[in-house]
């Protein structure tokens, strides 16, 4: 609430928060409605978080659906991390080895709790393999990431 305050002393902040507010949704991306996955993607993007799909509909198209990828990717993981009805003797192996299972088409998740939050990102991830694209900097990252959170998990 104090930003907002503090941006009575700012018009330009005060005209960019209402265009936020009020004009974003009129920057949504049409996707070709001939493909289901990309449009599901997107769907699971703007499920997720909102600030996020905003942000990353406004990325210039060479990079876009990569980056909605990679996000998508990072959030599997991070779900799978965060779910604390997974046995550590499961999830271990799972962070460390996410880097891989992105490469491994029709592969699906069903082993979170009922109630956790993106549960339906990892029960339809085979979606998002279908299009990951930028394999390169995804995997090297996922694996990093899955390897720290696997050693934070442990020590925890």
């Amino acid at each position: 609430m104090s930003y907002l305050i503090s941006s009575i002393f700012r018009p330009s902040e005060i005209i960019a928060l209402i265009h936020y507010k009020y004009f974003q949704l009129t920057n949504i991306i049409q996707i070709d409605p001939k493909n289901k996955n990309k449009k599901r993607c997107y769907e699971f993007l703007r499920q997720t978080s909102c600030s996020y799909a905003t942000l990353i509909q406004k990325i210039h198209e060479d990079l876009r659906d990569e980056t909605c990828i990679f996000y998508l990717i990072l959030l599997g993981l991070d779900t799978i991390e965060d779910d604390m009805t997974i046995p550590i003797e499961k999830k271990e192996p799972l962070l460390r080895n996410f880097h891989d299972i992105i490469f491994k088409k029709g592969w699906t998740f069903t082993g979170n709790g009922p109630d956790e939050k993106d549960r339906q990102l990892l029960l339809e991830f085979d979606i998002v393999i279908d299009e990951f694209l930028f394999r390169d900097i995804i995997t090297d990252t996922t694996k990093e990431i899955g390897n720290g959170m696997a050693d934070y998990a442990n020590d925890a």
